[in-house]
């Protein structure tokens, strides 16, 4: 009831693209924890946006059990990344190889899925991994995407893996359809700041990299 009561109330809204939305493709990636006690498959979620609004979403079932937040989050990333490296290639392929001449950032909000995507280290955490989930550290070697942490409270994909509170939806449904601003794209160091949620508490978020402006808006083009 709760979903058509949502649908019903938002009948009239679609999905938003902005002329002064980010001209790279932006991913952020998500997954629950301990949700479905039934087999402890998990579900995860992607989106990818571009010019500010949605392009490509998942959410689904992770096909192997996560024995952590951290395997779940760092088995998402891996998913993350593939459809990251489908839709840069398909954009060099029809010309537009301007809108990702950079790493792709991937945005998601568990520090160390992050560092094991970004570091060549193992651990009593992921040694048992599947060889499979490891390919995004190839991906992050290569330049091609680039594993960035953000604030949970600003991480759009997280409706895709649970269900959330209406505060929640009425925060980021807005910013998953493009109707409102995306959240600022995070700095590679973990420089933190206060940032207010939207319980209206205060969290830590990671600076926004000034270099990272879109570059005079890919140079005008």
């Amino acid at each position: 009831m709760h979903t058509l009561h949502y649908l019903y109330a938002t009948r009239e809204e679609g999905i938003g693209y902005r002329s002064d939305g980010d001209p790279r493709p932006r991913c952020y990636y998500d997954s629950g924890h301990m949700q479905d006690r039934s087999d402890f498959r998990n579900q995860y979620g992607i989106l990818l946006t571009w010019f500010g609004g949605p392009i490509e979403w998942v959410s689904k079932k992770h096909k192997h059990v996560g024995e952590s937040s951290s395997e779940d989050e760092f088995m998402a990333l891996n998913h993350a990344y593939k459809l990251v490296a489908w839709l840069r290639d398909l954009l060099n392929e029809m010309g537009l190889g301007r809108f990702v001449d950079k790493p792709t950032i991937l945005m998601g909000d568990n520090k160390t899925a992050g560092k094991w995507g970004r570091e060549d280290m193992i651990t009593d955490g992921n040694r048992f991994i599947h060889r499979m989930y490891f390919k995004v550290r190839e991906g992050i070697n290569s330049g091609e995407v680039e594993a960035r942490y953000i604030n949970t409270k600003l991480n759009i994909s997280d409706p895709l893996t649970k269900p959330v509170s209406r505060e929640v939806v009425d925060m980021l449904a807005p910013m998953m359809s493009g109707r409102q601003e995306e959240p600022e794209i995070p700095a590679a160091e973990n420089q933190l700041v206060k940032v207010t949620d939207y319980m209206g508490k205060l969290e830590d978020h990671v600076v926004v990299d000034p270099i990272e402006k879109y570059d005079l808006e890919l140079e005008a083009w």
